[in-house]
């Protein structure tokens, strides 16, 4: 069974969501406050519905914390004013993100569609050969395992990242859109922001390279994307 930790100070929320949660027959846990989602926080939960305004402990601490000790999805609710701290929540290691108040099939679609990211697999076959390790300058990557080493140094990747680096995969050397990354990885290309891409492909260009004012691998396409150069 799913099992969603749900990291809510708003107990009228918590309800809305938990009864939404359990129409799907996921098991829902609540916690209202970073502390409680800490300490309810295991290896079995597979994804974290999180809100940032939380008492002592804010969602950005919960974020980085959870980020020391898991890839788990991470997907957070934020006000719709609350823009810089939108940034904030998804440059910590969020996944994805859903304004308040929201409309429970937008939820509902970006929960399914993390769940769907976690579980997929990488390609591993390329112009009809399967890939083992694959070196790249200081990148080596392991198609089969899904697994990127730096300068012999595992590289661990959130599902998000993970789900970047496979398109970027599919299309070495070629530029990849905003609009198909967002397609691709969160299943419709409406249903992301370039805000959202950007920052998610920020993050994938801190862990990959030297200097990410001037990529080596990850390379902006003006007025397009960004294409993988290998």
């Amino acid at each position: 069974m799913t099992k969603i930790l749900l990291v809510e100070d708003d107990a009228n929320i918590c309800t809305a969501v938990r009864l939404l949660l359990e129409q799907e027959n996921w098991e829902v846990e609540e916690a209202a406050s970073a502390e409680e989602g800490v300490a309810q926080f295991t290896d079995d939960t597979d994804l974290i519905l999180l809100d940032l305004m939380l008492p002592q402990m804010d969602g950005f601490e919960f974020c980085k914390y959870i980020r020391t000790r898991s890839t788990v999805p991470i997907i957070i609710l934020t006000a719709r004013e609350d823009i810089a701290d939108l940034v904030q929540g998804l440059t910590d290691g969020a996944d994805d993100y859903v304004m308040k108040p929201f409309v429970p099939q937008e939820l509902m679609a970006r929960i399914q569609a993390l769940l769907r990211r976690a579980e997929s697999s990488w390609p591993v076959v390329k112009a009809g050969k399967l890939l083992g390790l694959v070196s790249y300058g200081d990148i080596d990557i392991d198609h089969k395992n899904r697994k990127i080493f730096r300068k012999g140094e595992e590289i661990v990747l959130t599902h998000t990242e993970g789900a970047l680096m496979a398109v970027f995969l599919e299309n070495i050397g070629q530029p990849v859109s905003r609009e198909h990354l967002s397609e691709k990885i969160w299943g419709d290309k409406e249903i992301s922001t370039d805000r959202l891409v950007d920052i998610q492909v920020s993050r994938l260009r801190l862990k990959l390279e030297d200097d990410v004012s001037s990529p080596r691998y990850i390379r902006t396409v003006r007025k397009v994307g960004y294409k993988l150069a290998l």
